[in-house]
């Protein structure tokens, strides 16, 4: 039955809004991303929803990357305010053309967001993206092997791919970067290494089972201390990355703590 309704939802497009913290705002959905978004509510945003209640802060320059339909840039960008730049970057065709439609509504070009329709790894170039047998929110680069929740895989197509780094010459440098990636996010932070030496933006990223190593070895090198979002703010660092991790800037975690206590 869930496969039937899966293939059945793929040429849905809803208009909903978020909730009231975040302006009402509307935006372009499919239940072709997740069936989750037949459902009432957003309940199953709480996290995303937390980290932009927490973390982002007036005239933050925010970089959503595995941007999906947008939802963390739009609320990103509604806590930001007016004055702020917010970036998503999603290579999947269908998913960034609804982003780009949810941008272009009235009620949302009081913010500015930019639409990036491209994937990041850790170099420039062409890349094969795996379209997930289920929801659309499972895509993958190829070479990254994706996840369980995939499905499988429905076709393949040709994306273009950029890095971290790279994003620098055409956007202001971030506050905070979003990370979801579906298995690529080593290649995404092996891209970064000026942006996270530079910038050092605080860092919200999904991090697979198979990943867990590799990217705390890669924030532990650069200086970044590992909390879990969804604990009190003025909670010690984790020792290794949990599934959604928020990585801070060591230099900046005493400071954090204050303002959140």
């Amino acid at each position: 039955m869930r496969s039937l309704a899966e293939k059945l939802a793929r040429k849905i497009v809803l208009r909903r809004r978020l909730d009231n913290e975040f302006g009402r705002r509307p935006f372009w959905a499919s239940p072709d991303s997740a069936l989750s978004l037949l459902k009432p509510g957003f309940e199953t945003f709480e996290d995303l929803a937390e980290v932009c209640r927490t973390f982002v802060k007036p005239g933050d320059c925010i970089w959503d990357i595995g941007g999906n339909l947008g939802l963390f840039s739009l609320m990103a960008a509604h806590r930001a305010g007016a004055d702020s730049v917010t970036v998503c970057i999603e290579p999947d065709p269908v998913l960034a053309s609804l982003v780009q439609r949810t941008v272009l509504l009235p009620e949302n070009t009081d913010r500015l967001i930019h639409v990036l329709c491209s994937a990041v790894s850790n170099e420039s170039g062409i890349a094969q993206f795996a379209v997930a047998a289920r929801g659309r929110s499972s895509n993958s680069l190829s070479v990254a092997g994706g996840r369980s929740q995939a499905g499988g895989v429905r076709y393949e197509q040709y994306v273009p791919t950029v890095t971290v780094d790279q994003l620098l010459g055409s956007f202001p440098s971030p506050n905070l970067i979003k990370i979801d990636v579906e298995g690529a996010e080593e290649m995404v932070l092996r891209g970064a290494e000026r942006t996270l030496t530079e910038c050092r933006p605080f860092v919200y990223i999904e991090v697979g089972a198979d990943h867990i190593n590799g990217v705390t070895r890669t924030l532990d090198r650069h200086g970044y201390s590992l909390f879990d979002p969804m604990r009190p703010a003025s909670g010690e660092p984790i020792r290794e990355c949990c599934f959604n991790t928020l990585a801070i800037p060591s230099e900046c975690v005493d400071a954090h703590r204050q303002k959140a206590a």
